[in-house]
């Protein structure tokens, strides 16, 4: 009787399981990658990587969207060549999660340049970062492969949910989850004025009493850690749209890049003030994320500084 049972159970379960394999199968372009952390943009980027990476990346930038969303793969290509390069840019990324990550990539075979892109939001209490087992992702990267990280990690109701959201993410650079990675991993926005969100397009810097001291420990502990391991760090400032801007805040930012080059400099890196100009409104998509003809005059602008 037990046996008849599940027989049944396993029969009519059959068509439910294959409409949703066949449904997952017509929508395979936008499957998501393998629930490795609990931030969807880095378990896309990881998956980019795995798949198309090179062997050793020459140049790659890591942070939070500020580079993501900013650093033009078009204008890194035209300072540095056509050279293996990532963008590993991520939703959310506090500092800690940048240092963290950083050190699964080097670990493998240090790149000779590494590129970080932040404002004053990376060192307050409105980035506090997220959860991130290293261990994982370093598994993921070079010890499993993508089937085996499926199985391992089943959560069909993340899967197909993210799965109908990566319709929109992959397709429409007006959104502001938008996930189409180009060749380099970037992911610039193209959000109209008319789809500009209200929070968004208005959310002010952070005040004073939000900062966190103890972010410039991090820093410096990036800075000496890839200076140990012969690796050049290009930390860039990136600016808040200029009608965020007044004589207080431009004072604020010049303080903050001058401490960041009193850590950095030293320890050989350089530090790139993008706030040396202003920047029009019309080049955002919304408080500090560039729209895409901002993204690549901002990554040339910078870049080009290095030279000076």
């Amino acid at each position: 009787m037990v046996r008849t049972f599940l027989k049944q159970t396993v029969l009519l379960g059959l068509p439910v399981l294959l409409g949703i394999v066949l449904y997952a199968y017509s929508y395979r372009d936008t499957f998501p990658a393998p629930r490795i952390t609990s931030n969807i943009s880095l378990n896309e980027k990881l998956r980019l990587f795995k798949r198309t990476g090179p062997e050793r990346l020459s140049v790659y930038a890591a942070g939070s969207s500020m580079t993501l969303n900013n650093l033009s793969t078009q204008a890194v290509r035209e300072h540095f060549g056509p050279v293996p390069y990532l963008n590993f840019g991520t939703w959310g990324f506090g500092l800690d999660n940048t240092r963290s990550l950083v050190a699964v990539l080097q670990a493998r075979q240090p790149a000779p340049v590494v590129i970080v892109c932040t404002n004053l939001m990376e060192f307050s209490t409105e980035l506090p970062g997220m959860p991130l087992d290293s261990a994982a992702v370093a598994r993921y990267l070079w010890g499993e492969s993508e089937p085996v990280a499926y199985l391992r990690r089943p959560h069909p109701s993340y899967y197909l949910r993210q799965m109908e959201s990566n319709r929109i993410r992959a397709t429409d650079p007006g959104n502001y989850e938008y996930l189409r990675f180009d060749a380099g991993g970037g992911s610039t926005l193209d959000v109209p004025p008319e789809r500009r969100a209200k929070a968004r397009w208005q959310h002010p810097p952070p005040p004073p009493d939000a900062m966190v001291d103890s972010a410039y420990a991090t820093v410096a502990d990036l800075g000496r850690r890839l200076q140990a391991q012969g690796t050049k760090l290009i930390w860039v400032h990136v600016p808040f749209r200029e009608g965020l801007m007044d004589d207080a805040l431009r004072a604020r930012v010049r303080a903050h890049v001058d401490r960041l080059r009193a850590i950095l400099a030293p320890l050989g890196h350089t530090v790139v003030d993008g706030n040396d100009r202003p920047w029009p409104d019309e080049l955002f998509s919304d408080y500090s994320h560039f729209n895409a003809d901002g993204a690549l005059l901002f990554t040339r602008h910078v870049l080009a500084k290095l030279e000076q």
